[in-house]
């Protein structure tokens, strides 16, 4: 395969904005896109580190104050939206943990309620 485009694609990670080249590999039985098939990495996307910190800034305080906190850290800007985004994302993706952790609290103080 050769490459048949070679486009630039901006993606977020935990210390600013980089650029990648993102190959489209053509002619072949299996056209692809290495990045976006093989590494999960979009055009203005962002790292699972920055998913990471917008959710725990979004989870503690209001989305305009993760913004603003996500900005002192880290310096770079996101929108409020993109603060609400993600943090719904990641609490929908790791919801069954919550609920793991849930039930074990909930199990752990009905036991420790037993034994008093």
């Amino acid at each position: 395969m050769t490459i048949h485009k070679n486009p630039a694609i901006k993606y977020n990670v935990i210390f600013g904005t980089i650029e990648l080249k993102s190959p489209y590999l053509w002619p072949g039985p299996n056209p692809s896109k290495p990045l976006i098939d093989e590494m999960n990495i979009t055009h203005l996307g962002r790292s699972e580190t920055v998913k990471r910190a917008l959710s725990d800034f979004g989870i503690d305080e209001s989305f305009a104050i993760s913004r603003r906190k996500f900005k002192e850290h880290y310096n770079f800007e996101i929108g409020i939206s993109t603060a609400d985004r993600t943090t719904k994302e990641m609490l929908w993706k790791h919801r069954h943990i919550l609920k793991i952790n849930y039930r074990m609290s909930v199990w752990k103080a009905l036991h420790a309620k037993k034994k008093s």
